[in-house]
């Protein structure tokens, strides 16, 4: 997976560099048996980083609908269960927003074709769930549903 030319300054920020706006985080690698136990704080906005040279690449970030653990436990059953037969309904990839030749073009189920695709490629993971407020220095005023930034 390659950056695009715009993207490939340090403008993506790192794990290190946003790990203390992290409520909770799930790590798992494909050579363990996973438990899924839901973290006692999530938020609906999550990270997936996955390791390579001892780095952690955000590779993506979603905002679920209804239910980010459910749509964890889902991703991570599509990275962990992924094989090289995988790829068979795939025939090329496209650019994303910011990488090259990362989303497949494909013939069935989206979702797990992609997971698939990043589980071949990488055996760490981390999916963080991002405290939103603290990330963009809000705070709820007291008594309020305000939102102010913090000064």
């Amino acid at each position: 997976m390659c950056l695009k030319e715009i993207y490939n300054q340090d403008n993506i920020k790192s794990y290190d560099a946003i790990k203390d706006y992290f409520l909770s985080e799930i790590n798992f690698s494909k050579k363990e048996n996973i438990s899924t136990k839901q973290p006692e704080e999530i938020s609906r906005v999550w990270i997936l980083f996955a390791e390579k040279n001892n780095k952690w690449k955000c590779l993506q970030v979603g905002q679920s609908k209804e239910n980010a653990f459910d749509e964890i436990k889902e991703i991570i059953g599509c990275i962990t269960k992924s094989s090289d037969n995988d790829n068979e309904s795939v025939t090329r990839y496209k650019n994303s927003a910011f990488y090259e030749n990362v989303c497949p073009v494909y013939n069935g189920n989206y979702r797990k074709t992609l997971y698939s695709k990043i589980g071949r490629e990488y055996s760490n993971f981390k999916i963080c769930f991002l405290d939103v407020d603290k990330y963009l220095g809000l705070i709820k005023s007291e008594g309020q549903n305000v939102v102010t930034p913090k000064s």
